[in-house]
């Protein structure tokens, strides 16, 4: 192992976006308490992406049951690698919740969502010169239409060259110009959301608000409300006065409603804060 990985020299950052509805209707009378969980067990670096630099994140979908126990875990999206997959799932189907709770009885809840970040401390920031140069090349391919030559080059590149938070937005983002330019809208949309994954901005910040404008509009217009207002909630909370994403925030008592058209159940899940042996593992819940 390279010795900038020795003696555990990496932090870990793990958020959690954590919704849960239970399988009942909840009207305004009702009472519930959503599931918080009691796990003391570990989330660790998948041994191989740590040796070979590389960062990601998993989102992971389960039902905890009355019991507290945790199950049909599936990962709905992720950046980085199998590894990632691997772990994060490993890790949900450990913990252990105090179940919820609707008028004071025990219910199962669903549709909880984690997510979970990895990134190393003392790895390499920003993008490479080499990826940088290769980035370019496969993007001309897609300006020129040369999408054969973009194919027979993209996985490759991801392979090689595609290893930290930087470079795996960038890489994102290149994907979805690809598939924008296929006509492959549910792709579009996920290679955006993959390009904003991460806690803190991994584009400059002109790249950033452009993808942050591109995922709006493009959930305005496959009627996906809920996320387009949350990524308006997104642009208000920080970029409010930049120039190019006024129009977004003009825009957004049209998605206000158009959600009032729709019954959303949103309910806050709370999980622990640990550290231990160089592992940070930092939690928030929205």
């Amino acid at each position: 192992m390279n010795t900038r990985y020795s003696f555990v020299n990496f932090f870990l950052i793990c958020t959690l976006f954590f919704t849960s509805n239970s399988e009942s209707s909840i009207d305004e009378k009702e009472m519930y308490e959503p599931p918080q969980s009691i796990s003391t067990h570990k989330l660790t670096y998948p041994p191989k992406e740590l040796r070979l630099g590389r960062e990601g994140w998993v989102v992971v979908s389960y039902v905890v049951n009355t019991d507290g126990s945790v199950s049909d875990a599936i990962v709905i999206d992720s950046d980085g690698g199998r590894g990632f997959e691997k772990h994060g799932l490993k890790y949900i189907r450990k913990a252990k919740f105090i179940p919820a709770k609707l008028n004071g009885a025990t219910v199962k809840s669903s549709n909880a969502k984690h997510k979970l970040n990895w990134e190393i401390a003392a790895g390499r920031r920003g993008v490479s010169k080499k990826f940088l140069s290769r980035y370019k090349t496969l993007r001309k391919h897609l300006e020129n239409d040369e999408l054969a030559k973009y194919e027979s080059g993209i996985d490759d590149f991801n392979e090689e060259l595609v290893k930290n938070t930087e470079e795996r937005a960038w890489f994102s983002l290149l994907q979805s110009n690809y598939y924008r330019i296929n006509g492959d809208k549910k792709n579009y949309l996920a290679y955006l959301n993959r390009t904003l994954g991460y806690e803190s901005p991994a584009l400059p910040k002109t790249m950033y608000t452009s993808v942050l404008s591109s995922l709006y509009t493009e959930q305005v217009s496959q009627g996906k409300y809920v996320e387009a207002f949350e990524t308006a909630q997104r642009i208000s909370s920080k970029y409010s006065n930049h120039p190019d994403l006024k129009s977004v925030l003009k825009h957004k008592d049209y998605v206000i409603a158009s959600l009032a058209k729709i019954e959303v159940i949103v309910t806050q899940g709370q999980m622990k804060v640990k550290s231990s042996h160089g592992i940070t593992i930092s939690i928030e819940s929205t």
